[in-house]
């Protein structure tokens, strides 16, 4: 059981590290995500929750992460960005250039005719 010893941060560990780090409250990370307080409890407490890609995607930038940061955060949910979709080419591209406005990154996303990170 070596593999399992050697297992990552989870979703709910890394992004409470990296809400620290930035130095914000929760209540301030996930107003900025546009997340509710529900989807956050059940970040918080039910072990079987698993967030939509929009869902770490709006926290990366709420946490106005680098590529890198963002990436990681992602795969601790099991997603990336991929340079073969629109949507993430849209969202890379975005956080290259440090946009983290979650309202331009949506214009840009239905002016692709993409769906948007929040309804």
């Amino acid at each position: 059981m070596l593999m399992i010893k050697n297992k990552d941060d989870s979703f709910k560990d890394t992004l409470l590290k990296l809400i620290d780090k930035k130095g914000i409250t929760d209540v301030e990370c996930y107003q900025r995500a546009s997340v509710s307080r529900q989807t956050w409890h059940k970040i918080l407490s039910d072990i079987y929750y698993h967030p939509s890609k929009n869902t770490v995607i709006c926290f990366a930038l709420a946490l106005e992460l680098d590529l890198d940061e963002a990436q990681r955060l992602l795969r601790t949910a099991g997603y990336t960005l991929s340079n073969s979709k629109i949507f993430d080419i849209i969202i890379t591209y975005h956080i290259k250039i440090g946009v983290y406005d979650i309202i331009k990154i949506n214009e840009t996303l239905y002016a692709f005719n993409q769906p948007t990170l929040t309804n």
